[in-house]
């Protein structure tokens, strides 16, 4: 593997003279003998020899680069949401497609767009997080004008997957999909979690299930809901039994508890202790084991570089 730099750019015109000038009539007097071959070629004479071969066990670690899995955070935030937009666009258009029998028109040039518009972000630099500013601030562009158009992709799919199972009940006359809003689950598990409606807008749900939502106190509507795996389906908020304790104790600490954690919250907001009450684990404790910084505890390093902006990082 040769050519111009780390960037994968490929043997230029200068190294491809050399070669020529390498094997001319035999090749040269003591310089190696130089051959240029495919990759399949290259592995398959390299397996003959395989047993011979050092082996490696082990992360191969290369010392410049550490802290890329924490610098520049937004980077990898907007990688990974894309990627789950990304990902449920083709979910959702995958479905309605077919539920539709092509009615439905499956945005394939604006999924392959944009999903190459995040791979170019993926660059060995890029994501890391190890790249110069220019091509960090680019890069955040880009993300952020993606979101965006796959945001548009996805509500105008949910709306059509609505109105496709608005149509259905009307056909074969079922009145038990009351609500206007459905939920999709692209995941290949079962999940129960609470969910907020958009603006707070309660009218997407049916009188059954205002009477279990709750406002939070930004104003939006909270309901828990129940999906399968791989599954599209009417909004049904799900009645809670869970209760929430909170109380204070005389030193200020704020104790919060349901079925599943116990909390202890210092005066200070750090968290004290926290115990998962189905395996008895305490998870967090503030002592000596953990240096008494507890959680909910914010700690910062000031990033001195030796010689890169992002490599090298010496805390």
């Amino acid at each position: 593997l040769f050519g111009w730099g780390d960037g994968g750019g490929g043997p230029t015109t200068m190294h491809l003279e050399r070669i020529k000038r390498y094997t001319a009539k035999g090749g040269m007097k003591n310089i190696p003998k130089v051959k240029t071959s495919g990759p399949l070629n290259f592995f398959k004479k390299l397996s003959e020899s395989a047993d011979r071969l050092p082996r490696y066990v082990g992360e191969l670690y290369f010392e410049l680069h550490r802290g890329t899995y924490t610098t520049h955070a937004l980077i990898k935030q907007g990688n990974r949401s894309c990627e789950q937009l990304l990902q449920l666009i083709e979910f959702i258009y995958t479905i309605l497609t077919v539920k539709t029998n092509g009615k439905t028109k499956y945005p394939k040039e604006d999924i392959d767009r944009l999903w190459k518009l995040v791979l170019l972000n993926q660059f060995h630099d890029v994501l890391p997080g190890s790249s110069i500013e220019l091509a960090n601030i680019d890069a955040r562009n880009i993300y952020d004008k993606v979101v965006i158009e796959l945001t548009k992709l996805v509500t105008t799919g949910m709306t059509q997957f609505n109105q496709y199972l608005q149509d259905y009940s009307s056909s074969c006359n079922d009145n038990t999909i009351e609500s206007k809003a459905c939920i999709v689950n692209n995941r290949s598990w079962k999940r129960k979690q609470l969910i907020n409606i958009r603006n707070g807008d309660s009218s997407v749900l049916s009188d059954d299930d205002k009477k279990v939502s709750q406002a939070a106190y930004d104003k939006q509507t909270l309901v828990m809901i129940e999906a399968n795996s791989y599954s599209v389906s009417p909004l049904k908020a799900l009645k809670t039994t869970d209760t929430v304790y909170v109380k204070q104790t005389d030193s200020n600490t704020f104790i919060m508890e349901n079925s599943l954690i116990y909390v202890e919250l210092l005066p200070n907001g750090i968290i004290n202790s926290l115990i998962h009450k189905l395996t008895n684990k305490q998870v967090i404790k503030k002592d000596a084991n953990s240096d008494n910084i507890g959680g909910n505890n914010f700690m910062l390093f000031e990033d001195k570089p030796l010689f890169w902006e992002a490599w090298d990082v010496e805390i």
